[in-house]
């Protein structure tokens, strides 16, 4: 009976201590769920202020995405404007350098015509120099020819004055023969007739002085001169030629220096030199000269004059205000001014 009560007593014990236990768990079960309340509020909580924040944190995004799609685009403007600048800047570059190139170009083909037009200046001016040594074997020879023809005409007034003195020497002897007597005076009829013969024997002494002292003069007064004195039938100055058929449409003459005249029906008269050059005047007042070379000279009525050059095809125009225009076969024009100035037009336009 003692060890059951001690036994019910170490029970009770037992129970008191497990109902204790148990309301300590019971408290503890109830701070649990307190305490799992609280997390759950807490947690609720926390919700809210994340989903909060992640709307504010949207909103900030796409405000901030709006602020990079609006830097981009205009970082994209900015980026095509510099483009299309340095586009423009290569451009202007590369046009610069096509100027240049087309300067150093045109520099080059001025160049190139500077020495054409050198080389033409020079040959024009070798031609000048020909021409006046040609001229002044013309003029030579016209002299030689002038002396020649004075000293024929001087020999055959010579051999005139020797036959007018033995007629006159003759006559004279003659009247000796058939007269009176020496101590008589001269008859009525020879004493004219030998005064008129000492007369003529003077005058054409006279004259072959003055014939040799008169100065060499041009082959056109030569020309008068010869036919005032020698007849048209023993000049040797030109001859003269009509057109074959008889009709008198080209008269043509032919001077001693070489000159070929022809006159035509129309009025025109062209004059053709010894060395190839070619002159022709029109009835209009117009003139043309034909080089050897190929080039043409027009003078025209009113002063103009045109030249036009055959080697380089550039034709050349001096007004009579001493303006100069050229024109080349490529196109390029130039206009030369008396007070210096230079306009130059060149093909593509500048």
């Amino acid at each position: 009976a003692t060890e059951a009560k001690a036994r019910l007593q170490a029970l009770d014990e037992e129970l008191k201590k497990y109902e204790k236990e148990n309301d300590t768990l019971k408290k503890l079960q109830a701070h649990a769920k307190q305490a799992e309340r609280d997390i759950a509020r807490e947690r609720e909580k926390l919700w809210k202020e994340v989903e909060a924040e992640r709307t504010a944190l949207h909103a900030e995004f796409d405000v901030e995405r709006a602020a990079l799609r609006k830097e981009r685009k205009r970082l994209a403007e900015v980026a095509e404007r510099q483009r299309q600048q340095l586009r423009e800047e290569r451009e202007a570059v590369e046009e610069r350098q096509r100027l240049s190139d087309k300067a150093e170009q045109l520099e080059e083909e001025m160049r190139e015509k500077e020495k054409r037009w050198q080389r033409t200046v020079d040959r024009l001016q070798r031609q000048v120099t020909e021409f006046t040594r040609k001229n002044a074997e013309l003029q030579d020879e016209v002299q030689r020819l002038s002396q020649q023809a004075a000293q024929t005409q001087q020999a055959s007034w010579l051999k005139e004055v020797a036959a007018a003195k033995k007629g006159i020497s003759a006559r004279t002897r003659r009247a000796g023969s058939l007269g009176p007597t020496p101590s008589s005076g001269p008859s009525p009829s020879s004493g004219p007739s030998g005064s008129g013969h000492s007369t003529s024997a003077r005058q054409l002494a006279s004259r072959d002085s003055r014939a040799d002292a008169a100065p060499v003069s041009t082959p056109v007064e030569n020309e008068k001169r010869s036919s005032s004195v020698t007849p048209k039938s023993q000049l040797p100055v030109a001859q003269v030629a009509v057109a074959p058929n008889g009709e008198a449409d080209v008269r043509e003459t032919r001077k001693l220096d070489g000159r070929i005249e022809r006159i035509f029906a129309d009025g025109r008269r062209e004059v053709e030199f010894s060395n190839g050059l070619k002159k022709v005047m029109w009835p209009d007042g117009q003139t043309s000269v034909m080089f050897q070379n190929g080039d043409l000279k027009e003078i025209q009525q009113d002063g103009v004059v045109v030249y036009h050059y055959r080697a380089t095809g550039a034709v050349q125009t001096t007004l009579t205000d001493g303006t100069e225009l050229y024109q080349f076969s490529d196109g390029q024009t130039e206009r030369h001014s008396l007070d210096g100035s230079k306009e130059i037009r060149f093909p593509n336009g500048a």
